[in-house]
C-alpha cells in the first residue's frame, strides 16, 4: 500500500511539473512578443522623430529661399524704380530746355509783333480820330434835330398806376400794391361811382334812391387762403381787373381820403372786360 501511495505521488508531482514547465513556455512566448512589439514601436517612434525633424529642416530651408527670392525682387524694384526715376528727371530736364527756347522764342516773336502793331495803331489812331471828329460834328447836328422833335412832339404817357374819379376831378392813385397788402383771399377794390345819368341821358336827382355800386377795380391782391394742410390757393383775380361783386358785401375803408372796399374772394361775382 506505501508503495502504491509513493507511486501516485510521484505521477502528480511530474505532472505538475509538466504543466509548469508549459505555463512558463507560454509566458515566455508572451513576454518576447510584448517585447518585439516594445521595439517596433519604439522604431516607429524614432523614424516619425526623424521624419518631423527632416519637415522642419526643409521648411527652414525653404523659408531662407523664399527670404532670399524676395530680396532679390525688392532689389531688382528698387533698381528699375531707380531708373525709371533718373529716367524722368532727364526726360524732364530736356522738356524744361524745350520749353525755355520756345519761350525765348515766343517773346522775340511777340516784341516782333508788338513793334509792328504800335506802328500799325498810331495810323489807325490818326485815322480813328479823323474819324472822331467828323462823328461829333454828326451827333451833335443829329442832338439838335432830336430836341427840337421833342419839343415839338410832346403827347401824354398813359401810366400803368390806375385812376380813380373823385369828386368829379381825376386824381393818381398811390401804387396800392406796395401800399397795402390784404391778408389771405382778400382784395382790395376801388369802387366805381354810380352815374348821374341814364343810357337815355335822363339825368337822375340826387335826392333819388339809388342801390350801391357793385362795380370796381382791383388795386391789391393778397397771397391766397390756405388750407388745413397747409397749401395756399393761388387767386383767380390780378391787379387791374374789373370785378363785379355783391351789393353792400365787404368792409368799407378810408385811405389817403379815398373810400375803397376790402373784399373776400368768394363775394367776388365775376371779371369784366
Amino acid at each position: 500500500m506505501a508503495s502504491a501511495r509513493k507511486k501516485t505521488k510521484k505521477k502528480k508531482s511530474t505532472k505538475r511539473k509538466t504543466v509548469k514547465k508549459k505555463v512558463t513556455k507560454k509566458k515566455r512566448k508572451v513576454a518576447k512578443k510584448k517585447a518585439v512589439k516594445r521595439k517596433a514601436k519604439k522604431k516607429t517612434t524614432k523614424k516619425k522623430a526623424v521624419k518631423r525633424k527632416s519637415a522642419k529642416k526643409k521648411k527652414k530651408v525653404l523659408k531662407k529661399k523664399t527670404k532670399k527670392k524676395k530680396a532679390k525682387k525688392k532689389s531688382t524694384g528698387k533698381k528699375a524704380v531707380k531708373r525709371k526715376v533718373s529716367k524722368k528727371k532727364t526726360t524732364r530736364k530736356k522738356a524744361k530746355k524745350k520749353t525755355a527756347k520756345k519761350k525765348a522764342a515766343k517773346k522775340k516773336s511777340t516784341k516782333k509783333k508788338a513793334k509792328k502793331k504800335s506802328t500799325r495803331t498810331k495810323t489807325v489812331k490818326r485815322k480813328t480820330s479823323k474819324k472822331k471828329t467828323t462823328k461829333k460834328k454828326a451827333a451833335k447836328k443829329s442832338v439838335k434835330a432830336k430836341t427840337v422833335k421833342k419839343k415839338v412832339s410832346k403827347k401824354p404817357v398813359k401810366s400803368k398806376i390806375p385812376i380813380i374819379k373823385v369828386q368829379g376831378r381825376e386824381k393818381k392813385v398811390i401804387d396800392w400794391d406796395k401800399f397795402l397788402t390784404p391778408l389771405d383771399d382778400r382784395v382790395l377794390v376801388a369802387k366805381e361811382e354810380a352815374s348821374s345819368t341814364t343810357a337815355g341821358g335822363i339825368i337822375i336827382p340826387g335826392s333819388a334812391s339809388m342801390d350801391a355800386p357793385n362795380k370796381g377795380r382791383v388795386l391789391s391782391v393778397g397771397r391766397g387762403a390756405q388750407n388745413k394742410k397747409g397749401y395756399v390757393k393761388v387767386m383767380d383775380v390780378a391787379v387791374g381787373d374789373k370785378v363785379l361783386f355783391s351789393s353792400y358785401s365787404g368792409t368799407a375803408v378810408n385811405l389817403e381820403d379815398e373810400e375803397l372796399l376790402i373784399l373776400r374772394e368768394s363775394d367776388i361775382l365775376g371779371i369784366y372786360s
